[in-house]
């Protein structure tokens, strides 16, 4: 029994180091917030696009990835900006599957440009997109914990159906059919805010299929508020953290981490 219980205990102490290391990566602000974010969701398991990064000056390697990736696969492309320090509301582009080297020739001189506007730019983030014509089918939704004892509602979920960037959780009209809302108060379970409006194109099934898809991962989701609490110093109690994912065919990716 003494041999289990010291087992138990150095498994204890070892994940607590890998937390405290990882919670150490995630403040070297020599790495773009936007990509320690992602690394950070990869580190614990969770589920991401599938994601490549390139340094500005890679604009040449970063061509030759996106002509060999849109001719190998069936799914387009998006490439985001990655800057130190971070910035909100940065540029994006998609890149089609039906895309030619010419557009795609104009899609790198775009980003030059940037680069010359703006010497924050660091890395280019390029990652695996929606199509356009999946875009109905595919849910954003965003998770918020809010741990303190005080605090009457814990958690909140917000989804939205028929976007093709989660970012439209960001400015969203509440009265949209497709836009749905629950909470969970402390004790209780998670309820949703109202009825599904009849002309929601949001199904219940799906509903169920994210509420197990965030079940499955909790465990995960919980490291990763631990991670960024102990970065920040702070208790979890004192801080509120969310998490943005979005849910296509049958499965579930995560993209972005708030607090």
């Amino acid at each position: 029994m003494r041999q289990e219980k010291y087992t138990a205990d150095e498994q204890g102490d070892q994940e607590k180091l890998a937390v405290n290391k990882i919670a150490e990566r995630f403040n070297d602000a020599e790495i773009p917030y936007k990509i320690r974010k992602v690394e950070l969701l990869e580190t614990v398991g969770l589920p991401i696009p599938k994601t490549e990064y390139f340094k500005k000056t890679e604009t040449q390697l970063l061509k030759d990835r996106i002509i060999k990736k849109l001719q190998l696969h069936d799914y387009p492309l998006i490439i985001r900006v990655a800057c130190i320090p971070d910035k909100f509301s940065m540029p994006f582009f998609y890149l089609e599957k039906e895309m030619n080297d010419e557009k795609i020739n104009k899609i790198i001189e775009k980003i030059h440009a940037l680069f010359e506007s703006d010497s924050s730019i660091k890395y280019l983030i390029l990652q695996e997109a929606t199509p356009a014509e999946k875009t109905k089918d595919k849910i954003s939704g965003r998770i918020s914990f809010e741990k303190g004892e005080m605090s009457p509602i814990q958690e909140v979920l917000d989804i939205y159906k028929g976007a093709r960037s989660t970012g439209i959780l960001n400015n969203i009209d509440v009265n949209d059919p497709n836009f749905h809302t629950f909470i969970k108060k402390a004790g209780e379970y998670l309820k949703p805010m109202k009825k599904l409006a009849k002309d929601s194109s949001i199904k219940e099934e799906e509903i169920r299929e994210i509420y197990n898809f965030l079940n499955l991962y909790r465990e995960k989701i919980e490291t990763i508020i631990d991670i960024i609490t102990k970065s920040k110093n702070k208790s979890a109690n004192d801080m509120t953290i969310s998490l943005e994912f979005s849910c296509r065919d049958g499965k579930i990716v995560f993209s972005d981490i708030d607090f």
